[in-house]
């Protein structure tokens, strides 16, 4: 009897299984150490084993711009970090990259509120003189949309410092540096330091007033409002509305 005869079932199967798999393993080839064996998708069509397309990443603004939303579409109580998260698409987890906690967030909208409405160089730059510097004050509550968004959020946040002493720190920060940036002009056009603060003082009212009445009065109504205040402001200026020496 032959030696191929001699073998029984079980031998001729396990010389079968060992030639499978050195044919195998030299024809298919070897997985990528840097691809996981168990993430590799199994009965799936091309479509679905695609990758999905990279999400964008948010960076510190978009939380901002989201928590200001928030506080002028519902109140402080609404700017939530889960809230905010969902709102965003994105996780919890993602919010701990840019911030510490909560009060971190909104240090940071009112750090951004304070540097967006912060008054300078900006108006000087396009007007030589105080007379037309204040008559440019005097037209921000009127200037589009941007100044409506502008009042909304101011408006949003004095609410919210009425509450919390963070943000009434910071509105009195602004009220500050405001009023302080007024009475210097007004002392620039000749005005001594007392009658420029009541002139300051008259400014400012005048600007929180129509921003938070913007829809009382048509426009001629509120066209005149403006020139009253223009000439009641400057009325009496020692230097006729031209730059000068503070006085004190």
């Amino acid at each position: 009897m032959s030696t191929r005869a001699n073998l029984g079932a079980p031998a001729r199967f396990k010389r079968w299984t060992a030639v499978s798999a050195e044919l195998e393993s030299a024809f298919m080839p070897t997985p990528s150490p840097l691809i996981d064996q168990h993430d590799v998708p199994v009965d799936v069509d091309a479509d679905a084993a695609s990758p999905a397309a990279p999400r964008a990443q948010l960076t510190p603004n978009d939380w901002v711009r989201a928590a200001t939303d928030l506080l002028v579409t519902k109140s402080i109580d609404a700017v939530r970090v889960d809230v905010l998260a969902k709102q965003l698409d994105v996780t919890r987890g993602s919010f701990y990259w840019h911030f510490k906690n909560r009060d971190d967030l909104l240090n940071q909208v009112l750090q951004d509120w304070s540097e967006r409405t912060r008054v300078g160089p900006k108006l000087e730059r396009q007007n030589p003189s105080v007379q037309g510097l204040v008559r440019d004050l005097l037209a921000l509550p009127f200037r589009g949309r941007s100044a409506r968004r502008t009042a909304m959020v101011e408006f949003a946040i004095r609410v919210w410092a009425r509450r919390d002493p963070m943000a009434q720190q910071a509105v009195e920060a602004v009220d500050e540096h405001r009023m302080d940036y007024y009475v210097q002009h007004f002392q620039a056009i000749g005005f001594a330091r007392k009658d420029a603060k009541t002139r300051a003082f008259m400014l400012y009212a005048y600007q929180l007033s129509e921003a938070t009445l913007w829809h009382h009065g048509s426009k001629p109504d509120k066209d005149a409002r403006r020139r009253f205040f223009e000439d009641t402001l400057l009325a009496g200026a020692p230097s006729g509305g031209s730059t000068g020496t503070p006085q004190e």
